[in-house]
């Protein structure tokens, strides 16, 4: 007999009347009944295959982040110009803690992981316009100059992630994956939804503490840069 055609979990699925049965068990008592002819190993890797590994990349939970750009609010809240020009004088690391320069390394390591865990997705593999913009904004040492550049960034790694989520759903919907690339796509989407999470919480940080109409000009360029 052929190996089935679905992993555990699309069984229980289609058969709801299963849910609750643990998916060891049902694997087992599937696998005597139906297909007690092929290895146990090989089935086991069909219908119940590795996991991706679920430690994602997690900031560290009640950290100001959007407070760890030296100066803060007296600075910042003159317009945005102004303060720019205020770090370009000054440094941007000028009065950065030891627990703000941890939180902007914490930001970073994280859009390098995004970076890396996008290119490695099926829709980032197909797509050389995608992974050219992801590398040149990870690159850019500017990026996390200013909180308006680091609010604008965040905002574009989110657009990124949006991208890459519908590309993924669109690729899952179009019947061309097989069974190797149905399962890689559904942990793509799952690892996708994961980053979205950590930088919606970043975003939501930049919007209570920064949020001003003078943040636009700075965001528009950064989102027109993944948009056009």
């Amino acid at each position: 007999m052929p190996m089935p055609k679905m992993t555990i979990e699309e069984f229980k699925e289609a058969y709801p009347q299963y849910q609750n049965e643990p998916s060891e068990i049902l694997a087992k008592n599937l696998y005597d009944k139906f297909y007690s002819d092929v290895p146990y190993k090989s089935y086991l890797e069909t219908v119940m295959p590795e996991p991706e590994d679920d430690n994602f990349f997690k900031l560290t939970e009640g950290r100001d982040y959007a407070g760890a750009f030296g100066i803060g609010d007296a600075i910042f809240r003159t317009g945005a110009s102004g303060a720019e020009q205020f770090f370009d004088i000054f440094g941007a690391n000028l009065n950065l803690k030891e627990d703000s320069r941890e939180a902007v390394a914490d930001i970073q390591a994280f859009n390098t992981y995004a970076t890396t865990r996008l290119m490695q997705t099926l829709a980032g593999k197909e797509n050389v316009q995608l992974q050219e913009r992801l590398q040149k904004l990870t690159a850019n040492p500017k990026a996390f100059e200013t909180p308006t550049k680091a609010a604008a960034t965040v905002r574009a790694y989110l657009g990124f992630l949006d991208f890459s989520e519908k590309s993924t759903e669109n690729l899952m919907s179009s019947g061309l994956l097989d069974k190797k690339d149905t399962i890689k796509a559904r942990q793509d989407l799952k690892a996708i939804q994961s980053m979205r999470k950590e930088y919606t919480k970043l975003d939501k940080q930049f919007q209570r503490k920064y949020e001003t109409g003078e943040t636009a000009d700075t965001e528009n360029k950064l989102e027109r840069f993944y948009r056009d």
